[in-house]
């Protein structure tokens, strides 16, 4: 019979190995990015239940999920711009036509609720309720804010790829502030929509 003799260093290599192995096995990459194409296709999977909503006679359901589904496009038009640009842009003016379409529909509804929610609470005529459902533009400052965030991104990428070397410190630094930008490109772009993917 053999016996087997493990000396202190072999458990010390044995050790070392284990540990190493360990975050390669036990660590995904995080990405706190989102991909352009899930948002629209969130979007686009949005347009089509209020589309259904619409057709059932339900038009303020169909007027609520056509604004979140124009919210999803604007984010993807905001962060993403040379992602499919004439589509969401399409998409976004289809879907906007398609809030118009059904926007006084969608009030009477909303005026037919708030009567009937009067007379079961009260018993008497409810207040006034605005009788106006607006379709939200996209605020104006963080649209700019978003489009100059994009500019120097693109100016920066564009200094990055005439860089010579890679350890170059204007690269390190170039990469840095890339970085730092489409972070906060993103975070501006996400605001309006943010915890309504899941």
């Amino acid at each position: 019979m053999v016996q087997l003799r493990f000396s202190g260093e072999h458990l010390r290599v044995a050790i070392i190995l284990l540990c190493l192995s360990m975050p390669v096995v036990a660590q995904a990459p995080v990405t706190g990015k989102f991909k352009p194409s899930d948002v629209y296709f969130q979007a686009w999977l949005t347009v089509r239940d209020a589309e259904k909503a619409a057709r059932e006679g339900k038009f303020l359901e169909a007027f609520n999920r056509y604004d979140k589904a124009r919210q999803l496009f604007e984010t993807v038009a905001l962060s993403n711009p040379e992602f499919k640009p004439d589509l969401v842009k399409s998409r976004t003016e289809s879907t906007t036509s398609a809030m118009k379409a059904i926007r006084s529909k969608a009030v009477a509804e909303r005026n037919r609720m708030a009567m009937r929610t009067g007379d079961l609470v009260e018993g008497s005529k409810p207040e006034k309720v605005n009788s106006d459902l607006e379709i939200p533009k996209l605020d104006r400052a963080k649209q700019a804010k978003a489009a100059d965030l994009q500019q120097q991104i693109a100016q920066y990428r564009s200094e990055l790829q005439k860089a010579r070397s890679a350890r170059d410190s204007n690269s390190v630094r170039l990469r840095e502030a890339l970085r730092q930008l489409e972070i906060e490109r993103d975070r501006v772009a996400r605001a309006p929509v943010s915890g309504q993917l899941a």
